[in-house]
């Protein structure tokens, strides 16, 4: 038996590894709330599963201010997103359909009394950006955590929102090679009471590859615990297993890219808009994501003066 809790990618452990800056930072922005002094809000930008989202957590779990954290995804519309958060500060506001503007001004009550740390997540999902004017300008005392894979995100704003945020810019790289081994061995000593090292320098290379998403390499030494160690073997395995078959937007985006030697992801979104694609931006970069990690593309970043795209290509095997 193992404890295969401590592989799943929602696990948050005491100590993160190789993430000590970026906590640090996110600390000091937010620290002068102790002091009852106005914090400096943070957005936080970088690939898919090299951390910002835990790092997120693990403050959370021991700062001393009132702290709440919400997924955009799941909570879209200003008002679905107030109501959380005032659930999470305690207040009810009950079964029925409450006004956006009712919960609004609900919100600006309670916060007047309180400091709070909020770490809004995929903040690309929000469909109402005005909820995040209106979270900025509620308290001096409120510390505003923006998470998003794309760096570009904030610009997308309208300046009056961009002017009130004003947020601090925090880049999440992705992990060294030897990094991605601190961080599965720091897993696997959780879980195994003996293993391979072999096996796990063997996880760490292939999730190296596969743009250090620490998920991918959770998943590798998941599934080689349940074929019953982590062993070379159930790693190798694990990687031999037949690329999954792509259908429906994932099969659209792939073929999209294989129809040119490369591809920025402004001109793949437009491409696929052209060809009728229907999900939404944010979804697209998540799909583009999975083949990623499934091996079917690469991606690399380029600088476009003040910001960065990504150039997608297939990946040759």
């Amino acid at each position: 038996m193992f404890r295969e809790e401590y592989l799943y990618p929602d696990f948050v452990p005491d100590k993160l590894l190789h993430r000590e800056r970026e906590i640090q930072e996110i600390i000091d922005a937010a620290g002068p709330l102790v002091h009852d002094k106005k914090p400096r809000n943070v957005f936080v930008f970088g690939k898919a599963g090299i951390g910002k989202t835990a790092v997120c957590l693990n403050i959370i779990k021991s700062f001393e201010i009132e702290s709440l954290y919400v997924n955009c995804f799941s909570y879209r519309r200003e008002a679905s997103l107030f109501s959380e958060i005032l659930r999470q500060m305690g207040i009810p506001t009950g079964v029925r359909g409450i006004p956006k503007d009712e919960l609004v001004v609900m919100f600006l009550e309670q916060a007047k009394d309180r400091k709070l740390f909020i770490v809004l997540d995929e903040i690309d999902a929000l469909e109402d950006r005005d909820a995040l004017y209106s979270l900025s300008r509620a308290s001096n005392l409120i510390a505003l955590v923006l998470i998003s894979n794309n760096p570009m995100a904030m610009s997308k704003l309208d300046d009056r929102i961009q002017s009130s945020l004003q947020p601090r810019a925090l880049e999440f790289r992705p992990y060294s090679v030897e990094q991605v081994f601190d961080i599965l061995k720091n897993r696997a000593d959780l879980v195994f009471r003996q293993y391979d090292e072999t096996a796990l320098k063997i996880a760490a290379r292939l999730t190296f590859k596969h743009g250090s998403d620490i998920r991918y390499g959770l998943r590798l030494l998941l599934e080689a615990a349940r074929r019953g160690g982590l062993e070379v073997e159930h790693i190798r395995e694990e990687e031999k297993q037949p690329k999954r078959k792509l259908e429906g937007d994932y099969l659209k985006l792939f073929e999209l890219i294989k129809n040119k030697e490369q591809i920025s992801s402004g001109e793949l979104l437009a491409a696929y808009q052209t060809a009728g694609g229907e999900l939404a931006e944010r979804t697209v970069r998540k799909y583009l994501d999975q083949l990623i990690v499934w091996g079917y593309l690469k991606a690399k970043e380029r600088s476009l003066g003040r910001g960065r795209t990504r150039i997608f290509s297939i990946k040759q095997t």
